[in-house]
């Protein structure tokens, strides 16, 4: 335990020295003649590089400025395998609607399998990255993207970003309420105003194609977006969703609305820490 210990404090102190050397750097070319042009350039280039993936349906390129980036393109096959599964499952011509789609690494994947997309992500950190990722890998004209929340109602509402995830690829936002993991609150938030809708609202207001699939993962509001696409719900054949056994009444919340429309639990994933994905299906006998 000393050892580990030890271990990260040293760590901690060689991350913190490379952090001061390449900001004194970053300053340092900043004062020499035509060094903001150079910075400039360097850090074009860093936004630019990108971390190629090899799939079943061909590669795929990522763009990775930072260690959360890389991390989400590199650990596609490892951290959801149950989301690339359900996924190949889909018919071509589907239309899939992903509902956090952070960086865009899921809605690539369905958009490269025929699939019609469209990707939700509010956090003006990752839309970024979302749109560089969809021009990078040529598929521009199979998703849409609204930089916007979802929740079960239309209106402004406060955007809760967590101040220690505030960067490209992060995640642990919140909209309309601070509520973060587990159902508690996100610590020292950052606060803005923006726009949320209701996907029944959504489909009324653009003429956006009906999903068929429905991919939920927004760290703990997932049971509001539901309330808010009640009318949708009734053409949709399949759900995955994340929910958190540790979030009081989120569980049962999602399985009563979904049970009620008809579904049925095919697949519970993985326990992360009280959150897991979770697979329904519409009852084939459902009218």
């Amino acid at each position: 335990m000393l050892v580990k210990k030890f271990l990260h404090t040293v760590m901690m102190v060689y991350r913190k020295l490379l952090k001061f050397t390449f900001l004194n750097l970053f300053t340092f070319i900043n004062f020499l003649p035509k060094g903001r042009f150079a910075t400039t350039d360097g850090l074009d280039a860093i936004f630019k590089k990108k971390i190629k993936i090899q799939l079943d349906l061909g590669p795929l390129e990522f763009h990775s400025p930072n260690w959360i980036t890389h991390y989400r393109a590199t650990s596609i096959l490892q951290k959801e395998p149950e989301t690339l599964k359900w996924i190949e499952s889909m018919a071509e011509g589907s239309v899939l609607w992903d509902v956090g789609a952070n960086i865009g690494t899921f809605s690539i994947i369905a958009a490269r399998r025929n699939i019609q997309v469209v990707s939700i992500e509010p956090s003006f950190m990752n839309i970024e990255l979302l749109n560089r990722n969809v021009i990078s890998n040529d598929v521009a004209d199979a998703v849409t993207i609204f930089p916007i929340g979802l929740g079960s109602k239309t209106s402004v509402v406060d955007f809760f970003m967590s101040s220690q995830y505030l960067t490209w690829g992060g995640a642990h936002n919140s909209l309309g309420a601070n509520i973060g993991a587990a159902g508690k609150s996100i610590k020292n938030p950052v606060r803005t105003q923006a726009p949320c809708f209701t996907i029944d609202n959504l489909l009324e207001i653009f003429d956006l194609p009906t999903p068929t699939h429905l991919k939920i993962d927004v760290d703990g509001l997932e049971l509001e977006v539901l309330k808010g696409a009640l009318n949708a719900l009734k053409n949709i054949s399949s759900i995955l969703i994340e929910v958190d056994s540790e979030f009081f009444g989120h569980v049962e919340g999602v399985k009563e609305i979904l049970e009620r429309y008809s579904f049925i639990n095919v697949m519970s994933g993985s326990d992360n820490n009280g959150s897991y994905n979770q697979i329904w299906q519409k009852s084939t006998t459902a009218n």
